[in-house]
């Protein structure tokens, strides 16, 4: 009988990010796609991102939808700033509810806050029941956001949920 010859190959797993950093600098071909994406939406609020202009929610909401949701990993999302707002509404449970499954379903959360004219951003890890906040201000605006979230979550998640300061 004749034995079939077999061609053996090194087989390799492709290498796979665990963590997408998500607040380092943009590189240059990220910067490219960024700048295409300004002329093909010339609607989008994303317009406004320019001089001192201050960042809008509809920016802020833009880049989510257009930019950071299509390149986060699996088990990472990220909400609206309009989100943010129902988190407060005690009056929309439905909405409080689904944000809470939303949280719950994934790893990591990420929420963008507003306290007048300054943005933060919350990281919501549902593994470790933390809050991360990162400031560019230190903690100003924290004061008003981290006790909200943390009533929140506990309401409506399980854990102990607590609030650390990123670096």
């Amino acid at each position: 009988s004749k034995k079939r010859a077999t061609l053996r190959t090194s087989v390799t797993a492709p290498t796979t990010t665990t963590h997408t950093d998500l607040f380092r600098t943009p590189t240059t071909a990220e910067l490219r796609e960024a700048q295409s994406l300004l002329l093909t939406h010339p609607d989008s609020a994303l317009q406004s991102l320019s001089g001192n202009n201050h960042i809008s929610s509809g920016a802020i909401n833009d880049t989510i939808t257009m930019i950071i949701r299509p390149q986060l990993p699996a088990g990472i999302t990220a909400l609206l700033s309009s989100d943010a707002m129902t988190i407060g509404d005690v009056t929309n449970n439905r909405q409080r509810t689904r944000l809470s499954k939303v949280v719950t379903s994934n790893t990591t959360t990420l929420i963008p806050l507003n306290d007048s004219q300054h943005w933060l951003l919350a990281e919501l890890n549902s593994v470790t029941c933390t809050i991360i906040l990162h400031n560019s201000a230190g903690t100003h605006g924290q004061a008003t956001w981290r006790p909200r979230l943390e009533s929140w979550l506990r309401t409506h998640t399980n854990g102990p949920w607590r609030s650390i300061q990123a670096n």
